[in-house]
């Protein structure tokens, strides 16, 4: 069936596994969890019954579905192309992009429409041996792992199929860009390539001080799977693209004339 579909790898994920205590590896994963399931659940949250104090986010407001395999993680829509899905899982895409960036290990991802199969099931037998089908399959999850793989930064776009589905209301995206959830960008690819697509934001307007903030803190993320060693120059590469996209949204600190004439939505700013 034709449906939305968002693919999202985790960066450095054989990094954080060789480097670091599975403790930390356990952590970082779910943080990872924290983030989808808030995503999807559009940051909706109620008290969870078995921890008194604690809140936990509200799968009564889902409308898009989530699996992680491994490094992966996929949203899915159900329901075909739509207007409605496809707002759904824009806003988890635009959700976890940014929570992600913001406290949790750095991902990258990309979200189409295309077909897609899911038909789980799972067999037991008498001595509780079990197989398990979870397969997700189809051209449109194909082209969406492809798409994310191609990416040489820690960020997410949408590509033209996802678009296509959508075209014939004038004003989606327009009114998504003016909600500050996504701007059009030359998003970086592997070899030294870029695309002009229309990516998913971050941030909204920052002043130097919420740059540099800001920036530290995707850093930091960076150096979780590093655990202490040095950035090789494909890790280094990503970093330096990836606060590229903040500075696209700097306002530095000058008269308030200069600031009047800059306009945010222009030309990416030089790091």
């Amino acid at each position: 069936m034709q449906e939305f579909i968002a693919f999202y790898d985790i960066l450095g994920f054989k990094q954080l596994t060789e480097n670091n205590t599975q403790a930390l590896v356990n952590r970082s994963i779910e943080h990872i969890f924290r983030e989808s399931q808030t995503a999807v659940c559009k940051n909706n949250l109620t008290d969870d019954p078995r921890r008194p104090g604690v809140v936990v986010p509200n799968f009564d407001f889902a409308e898009v579905n989530c699996m992680h395999i491994s490094d992966s993680i996929v949203f899915w829509t159900t329901g075909g192309l739509t207007e409605q899905n496809f707002l759904n899982i824009v806003e988890a895409c635009y959700t976890f992009n940014w929570r992600t960036q913001q406290s949790a290990l750095p991902v990258r991802g990309c979200l189409v429409a295309g077909e897609l199969e899911y038909h789980p099931f799972q067999i037991r037998n008498a001595q509780g041996v079990s197989f398990h089908n979870s397969s997700l399959y189809g051209k449109g999850v194909t082209n969406a792992y492809l798409l994310a793989e191609s990416q040489d930064w820690a960020g997410s776009y949408i590509d033209k199929s996802a678009l296509q589905a959508v075209s014939q209301n004038l004003q989606i995206i327009p009114t998504l860009i003016y909600d500050k959830k996504l701007v059009y960008y030359q998003v970086p690819l592997k070899g030294g390539k870029y695309s002009y697509e229309l990516a998913f934001r971050t941030m909204g307007t920052l002043n130097d001080v919420g740059f540099y903030n800001s920036a530290k803190g995707i850093e930091a993320n960076f150096r979780i799977p590093m655990n202490g060693q040095s950035f090789d120059d494909s890790v280094q590469r990503k970093l330096t693209n990836t606060i590229k996209l903040l500075d696209y949204f700097r306002i530095e600190s000058q008269p308030e004339e200069a600031k009047d004439s800059k306009s945010v939505d222009g030309e990416p700013l030089q790091v």
